[in-house]
């Protein structure tokens, strides 16, 4: 996708294709988060279809919104028994590990004056930057993410942005 970048508006960024343009922003629903995203380019090229692209090259205008909730209190009885499992592979190997929090992160786009859809694939994976809320932060403490989907767990850690399944 070849796009001009555009000033920024808070948490979005407006990318200039053809005749139209991509804006991609973070949302988080919840103050104890911050989230952000490194290259709105690649956001975009993840995750739009060459239709969707061709309609911006014509004059559309579409947003893509990448949305961050802290799912804590109401995470699905299949994700939670998923990151259970996880935690308890990854456990053997880290005693000390504790468990922060559930977020759920979800993509959509919107074309013009419609409504939101949900991003079911991407051609790439998508790189998010989420803060630690503070009440989890330490000196010297690591972090690590298990993840939950389509009934199975993967994880990350401070060494690795790959993923990498237990």
């Amino acid at each position: 996708m070849i796009g001009t970048l555009t000033e920024d508006a808070p948490g979005a960024t407006r990318l200039l294709i053809g005749g139209g343009a991509v804006t991609v922003m973070a949302v988080c629903e919840d103050d104890q988060y911050t989230v952000g995203m490194n290259d709105a380019t690649a956001v975009a090229n993840a995750v739009l279809t060459p239709e969707q692209i061709q309609r911006v090259d014509e004059g559309e205008s579409l947003e893509i919104r990448v949305n961050i909730k802290n799912i804590s209190l109401s995470i699905p009885p299949q994700d939670r028994e998923t990151v259970e499992k996880g935690y308890e592979a990854y456990g053997k190997y880290l005693p000390e590990l504790t468990r922060g929090g559930y977020v759920d992160i979800s993509v959509y786009t919107k074309t013009g004056e419609g409504g939101w859809n949900a991003v079911s694939e991407k051609t790439e994976p998508l790189e998010v930057v989420i803060g630690i809320p503070e009440k989890l932060r330490g000196d010297g403490r690591e972090f690590y993410i298990i993840r939950a989907h389509e009934g199975r767990y993967h994880y990350w850690d401070h060494r690795s942005v790959q993923e990498k399944e237990l």
